[in-house]
């Protein structure tokens, strides 16, 4: 019986979506030496701990080539027992690569050595010098030119897939919804003149609109003269005033006379008064300078203001 012996040449690649992986190359020979040509080779690939500890485990079916060369990127495989390879904490000391090959029924452990400072480049997108899962940015691109390991902000569910991983971790099942959304920060801070409003408030927390509580200053109110009356001339019924006074109708003993005399006739008095007035302020339409439009009468209170996409990272 054949043994089996590789040459195992290890490269990280710099991948920008999920799919970020160690890929491994390598040479599978024999026991004499014999590159092992066009058969196909159960691997286990494993990354463990100090401890030994399993953080990641994946198996795959590989075809070796005309040269007994295979290849792989691991993360791409089939992941076992309940691991994720984004959940690997990658800035831990000491992790290292096992690579095992079933070959004639036999398990032979060809590669066990620790991961050197390259494949740390994949801890970037958690360190502290890095983006972290979670971050959140103005994006001004379209939908369709967010970058890999970015997604747009619409409060999608993200309970399930391995690709969200990472973020679930940080934020939960929901991506908040952050379209038509200001972004602010969380809780009150001394320099602003504010010390009881909004206290509570907690990260991934929606604010309804609101307006803070004013008044305008204005004088409703028309002036008052002191007791007065209105003088008033009556004339005679249907007919216009005119130059003369005409003749007018005076009750006298219970019926009612024709004279023709001037006759002065003054309004009730009330005493001192005043009216009040009341009504609202006019709508604001579109204003216009110049041609150009520099307010439109609309349904919220807005900035000067440019739309962008809100994306976050993976």
């Amino acid at each position: 019986m054949k043994t089996i012996y590789t040459t195992l040449l290890l490269l990280v690649i710099s991948i920008t979506t999920f799919a970020q992986g160690i890929a491994v190359q390598g040479i599978a020979r024999d026991n004499t030496n014999a590159a092992i040509t066009n058969e196909t080779l159960s691997f286990d690939f494993r990354i463990t701990d100090t401890a030994d500890a399993v953080l990641f485990r994946e198996t795959q079916q590989i075809r070796t080539d005309n040269f007994g060369l295979f290849s792989h990127v691991v993360s791409t495989g089939t992941a076992a027992d309940g691991t994720v390879f984004n959940n690997v904490d990658f800035s831990q000391q000491g992790l290292k690569l096992i690579v095992w090959i079933n070959y004639n029924s036999n398990n032979v452990q060809v590669y066990n050595q620790p991961l050197q400072y390259v494949p740390y480049a994949h801890f970037a997108k958690k360190a502290e010098n890095g983006v972290p899962p979670g971050t959140v940015v103005a994006f001004m691109g379209d939908d369709n030119k967010i970058p890999d390991g970015w997604v747009k902000c619409t409060g999608q569910n993200i309970a399930t897939g391995n690709q969200y991983a990472a973020l679930r971790a940080v934020i939960g099942n929901t991506i908040p919804d952050l379209r038509a959304r200001f972004l602010r920060g969380q809780g009150v801070s001394s320099n602003i003149g504010i010390t009881i409003y909004d206290e509570n408030t907690q990260v991934r927390q929606y604010l309804d609109q609101t307006i803070a509580g004013h008044n305008h200053g204005v004088n409703i109110n028309t002036n008052y003269t002191g007791d007065h009356s209105h003088f008033v001339s009556q004339f005679q019924l249907n007919t216009a005033g005119g130059s003369e006074p005409r003749d007018f109708v005076v009750p006298q003993s219970g019926f009612v006379a024709w004279k023709k005399s001037y006759l002065d006739r003054n309004t009730s008095t009330t005493g001192s008064h005043n009216h009040n007035v009341s009504g609202n302020t006019a709508d604001v339409g579109a204003i216009q300078n110049g041609g150009q439009t520099l307010a439109v009468r609309g349904e919220e209170n807005r900035p000067w203001t440019v739309v962008v996409n809100y994306i976050i990272k993976l």
